[in-house]
């Protein structure tokens, strides 16, 4: 039986995606035969119809725009993906070292960079146990530290003060 690597990107096409390095590193990969990039763009997709897909994907990417604002931002697609157990690939900025551990709870590679990107796609594919820790380890800290209520509480908390 075949089976087919999935990558999955969604989000707007504006610099900070670097939805170009993403078609690029797809480009590179063609010669992989069984890596599948799917990029959901602009066209309107319902939160519903987002959530149905995402478990369908192997790994999820982040952003890898090489702008000041992707140096300062974690986007939603990173923890809705975590919230689904599924791996990030991410470029590597400030924020997201904020909170993530590179090949702890997420792979990092170079920003505007396709060719480390796809380098970072062949070894997740590659070695399952690194995809699966990712995942399992990215997982535990969306529920230990960043579901609704978790973000919430603190801010409750200095409001009823």
């Amino acid at each position: 039986m075949y089976f087919m690597f999935s990558i999955l990107f969604w989000g707007k096409m504006i610099p900070l995606q670097g939805v170009q390095y993403i078609r690029t590193a797809a480009e590179l990969l063609k010669d992989q035969g069984d890596i599948e990039v799917r990029i959901i763009g602009d066209p309107p997709i319902s939160y519903q119809e987002l959530m149905n897909i995402i478990p369908t994907a192997d790994v999820c990417l982040g952003i890898f725009g090489d702008t000041d604002k992707a140096q300062r931002v974690i986007p939603n697609k990173v923890y809705e993906a975590i919230a689904a157990g599924k791996p990030v690939i991410s470029g590597d900025t400030t924020a997201i070292r904020e909170l993530f551990t590179d090949r702890e709870n997420i792979l990092l590679c170079n920003v505007a960079d396709p060719k480390d990107l796809a380098a970072k796609i062949i070894e997740l594919k590659e070695d399952r146990q690194l995809r699966e820790n990712i995942a399992k380890n990215a997982h535990a800290l969306y529920q230990k530290k960043l579901r609704p209520e978790q973000v919430v509480r603190p801010l409750i908390s200095y409001l009823n003060e």
